[in-house]
C-alpha cells in the first residue's frame, strides 16, 4: 500500500539520507523520522507506525536498527510483533509524527549515536 497512491504528498529521499515532507514546497528535513510517523517500507504491504528509534536487537550480534514499529492502524499487540527496519528501508511516508524543539534535539543525539555507536545520555526532566 503506497501513501502517494492515496493522494499523499510525502515521500522518502534515501539518496540524501533525509526525507521530503512537502513536494509542493520542496521542504527537506534531515535525519530520523519522529515517533508516531506512519510509513510503508519498500518490502512491506501494510503501513506501520514508528514507536521507537535506535533499537538494539538482542540477537548476540549487536544489531541496531533505526526504527521499531507496529502495524497501523492495529497498533501494539505483543512484543513479538515489533517490526525493525532502517531509514533506507522506508518506501513512503504517510504521516510525520509530532516535532518540537525537544524532538529535534533528541533526533540529533540519536543520529549521532547511530553513526558513532556512542550511547546518548538522556536528560533528567
Amino acid at each position: 500500500m503506497s501513501c502517494l497512491e492515496q493522494g499523499g504528498l510525502l515521500t522518502a529521499d534515501n539518496d540524501r539520507k533525509g526525507w521530503i515532507m512537502d513536494k509542493k514546497h520542496n521542504e527537506i528535513f534531515e535525519g530520523l523520522l519522529p515517533i508516531g510517523s506512519v510509513v510503508t517500507t519498500k518490502t512491506g504491504t501494510k503501513r506501520v507506525m514508528i514507536i521507537g528509534r535506535g533499537i538494539d536487537r538482542e540477537d548476540g550480534q549487536g544489531s541496531t536498527y533505526d526504527y521499531g514499529a507496529v502495524l497501523f492502524p492495529e497498533g501494539f499487540s505483543d512484543g513479538d510483533h515489533i517490526y525493525l527496519f532502517n531509514h533506507e528501508d522506508v518506501g513512503s511516508i504517510c504521516r510525520v509524527g509530532y516535532i518540537d524543539e525537544v524532538e529535534i534535539e533528541l533526533e540529533d543525539k540519536l543520529s549521532n549515536y547511530l553513526r558513532s555507536g556512542v550511547t546518548p545520555v538522556p536528560e533528567k526532566r
